[in-house]
């Protein structure tokens, strides 16, 4: 929450649509899953609880930008619609990081190391989360848990 109060009182220099995807990609960074130092399964749940409780307020400021982005300027609209893809990607990655702790790491007590592990092929930036690539480290995990 600092930093996004921070981003907005000094680094803020538009308001709209941009604002609202920064301030958005400041809220992901927090909730980023390498940062945060989870040791045990439980340390799972405060981050879930976090991200559960900004959910709705992402969702609906990715929603206010999808309306905007009919701007009549079309150089401030390519910008917009390219960082409202790039944003929409990390936020879709990161409610499968959630969907994936919530549903698989959680109930089976799987250890972040292994979650992280297993997640890393589309925790980078570049990486796309609908791959074939995804599927077969999340395969691999199974067979290493050994059921």
């Amino acid at each position: 929450v600092g930093d996004l109060v921070e981003f907005i009182t000094k680094e803020a220099k538009n308001y709209g649509a941009l604002m609202e995807l920064e301030m958005v990609a400041t809220v992901m960074r927090a909730l980023k899953p390498g940062i945060q130092g989870w040791k045990r399964h439980f340390d799972y749940m405060p981050w879930m609880i976090m991200l559960e409780d900004v959910r709705p307020i992402v969702d609906g400021m990715l929603s206010f930008v999808s309306r905007d982005l009919a701007s009549d300027d079309a150089k401030e609209q390519k910008l917009i619609s390219e960082r409202f893809v790039a944003v929409s990607n990390k936020w879709e990655k990161l409610l499968f990081f959630y969907t994936f702790i919530r549903d698989v790491s959680l109930p089976m007590q799987v250890e972040p190391n292994d979650t992280l592990k297993t997640l890393e092929p589309i925790d980078s930036d570049q990486a796309r989360l609908r791959t074939s690539s995804t599927f077969r480290s999340i395969i691999k995990m199974f067979s290493e848990l050994r059921f």
